[in-house]
């Protein structure tokens, strides 16, 4: 099927329900054939959506900087880890091995990797459809601040590059239909 690349957080100190909404993308993403393609980290939303993935019998890609080897504690049961020199580079190849990018919720650095795939959508860099899964609300005022945006003219077209789901079964029959 495809290779969807998958952006959240590392953090342990966040609430249950969102590293069990990981582990559930990750079950349900490779029972339907995907490959996971993600931050390679063994911890947080990160390491639950992994294990949860290969558990389950799938494929999982990991793409950490050397950096980030120890602090998010690399994940070394995955079916291959990719080590790159910069966040940069992670980001690039995060993206270029995805057909799909799906955002759950986390920080700055999902953040700066959400707004970075629609930015280089809207350059015309790629042409990936991006999922946002507002899982609890969570993403309510990153909405509100796009549209506020939007409605002052700085960011005219960004609500076509990306799409919102408040479940994950809803996101993946929107990915199954591409398909």
């Amino acid at each position: 099927m495809a290779a969807v690349g998958v952006y959240c957080s590392s953090s342990n100190l966040i609430p249950n329900s969102y590293i069990r909404c990981a582990a559930e993308l990750g079950s349900k993403l490779v029972k339907q054939g995907h490959t996971v393609i993600y931050g390679g980290a063994s911890v947080g939303m990160m390491g639950a959506l992994a294990n949860s993935a290969l558990d389950n019998g799938g494929i999982v890609h990991g793409i950490i900087t050397q950096d980030l080897v120890e602090y998010e504690v690399a994940h070394d049961g995955l079916s291959s880890l990719k080590v790159v020199s910069t966040m940069h580079a992670r980001k690039n190849a995060l993206l270029n091995a995805s057909d799909y990018i799906i955002c759950l919720p986390g920080g700055t650095g999902t953040m700066e990797e959400f707004f970075e795939a629609i930015s280089w959508k809207q350059m015309g860099i790629h042409e990936k459809p991006i999922y946002l899964l507002n899982k609890d609300k969570f993403y309510d005022h990153l909405l509100k601040f796009i549209e506020n945006s939007k409605n002052e003219k700085f960011l005219p077209n960004t609500k076509k590059c990306f799409s919102v789901f408040k479940t994950i079964d809803k996101l993946l029959t929107a990915i199954n239909s591409m398909h």
